[in-house]
């Protein structure tokens, strides 16, 4: 997966799929980089008018869809082995977030803090 060579020295992954996963890459650190950037200023900074504010919250938003766009051709684009990979991962992480989240929303509706110790 790594586009290591094996004993032939032939590459795992293609120049596409390289290609693909740097797209991909790049992307996700952008949206970190736009995330932390708008979570700093709708926390820190009086943002006005609203609209500006509501610009900033989905500007993370946005970055993310470029993303998805990138993983999806990526996922096209490969071949069956890693497709099927990436597929049981998204499976894996779709099913924890699935019960993690409403858990957590829910303790956060009842007021109930994880880390508090009485």
């Amino acid at each position: 997966m790594g586009g290591k060579p094996d004993e032939e020295g032939c590459s795992s992954e293609t120049l596409r799929d390289r290609r693909s996963r740097r797209r991909y890459t790049l992307l996700l650190a952008a949206w970190a980089t736009v995330y932390l950037l708008s979570s700093f200023l709708i926390t820190n900074v009086t943002l006005d008018p609203v609209s500006v504010a509501w610009i900033v919250a989905l500007l993370p938003s946005i970055v993310a869809t470029f993303a998805v766009f990138a993983y999806w051709r990526y996922l096209r684009e490969a071949d069956e082995l890693s497709r099927a990979i990436e597929v049981k991962a998204l499976a894996l992480a779709v099913t924890v977030g699935f019960v993690v989240w409403p858990a957590i929303e829910l303790l956060e509706a009842g007021r109930v803090n994880a880390f508090e110790t009485t």
